[in-house]
């Protein structure tokens, strides 16, 4: 029996493991994402409000959420303007603001870009 608990225990922290590193690895990129793009929008003077981000769900995996497959694709103008992922506002994938419920092990992705028109906005 000890034999079996150990396994099992050891089952589930290598499980629990993973999930942390999943969900820490996609705050680091999303988060990390939107920061040099708000650097580069300041060097290039365009203002923040004009950027476009993108909610990208990213391949078929075991704990797919509703929410995220409806959002992906869908687009926001502005860097600081939320995504709406079910009722939960998000300035990206794995924010750290919104519920576990919506970024643990969660495997989407920001995508941002700028606006067409991008060199007016910085000129004027």
């Amino acid at each position: 029996i000890n034999a079996i608990m150990r396994t099992y225990e050891n089952a589930q922290l290598l499980s629990r493991g993973k999930a942390i590193a999943i969900t820490e690895r996609g705050n680091a990129i999303n988060g990390g994402a939107v920061e040099a793009w708000r650097q580069a929008a300041e060097k290039l003077r365009v203002p923040v409000n004009a950027l476009v981000k993108e909610w990208r769900h990213i391949g078929a995996h075991k704990h797919e959420r509703i929410s995220h497959l409806l959002a992906s694709g869908s687009k926001v103008v502005g860097l600081n303007t939320p995504f709406l992922i079910g009722i939960t506002p998000m300035q990206h994938p794995h924010d750290p603001m919104a519920p576990a419920s919506e970024v643990v092990n969660c495997h989407c992705q920001v995508r941002i870009s700028l606006p067409r028109n991008w060199r007016e906005l910085a000129n004027g």
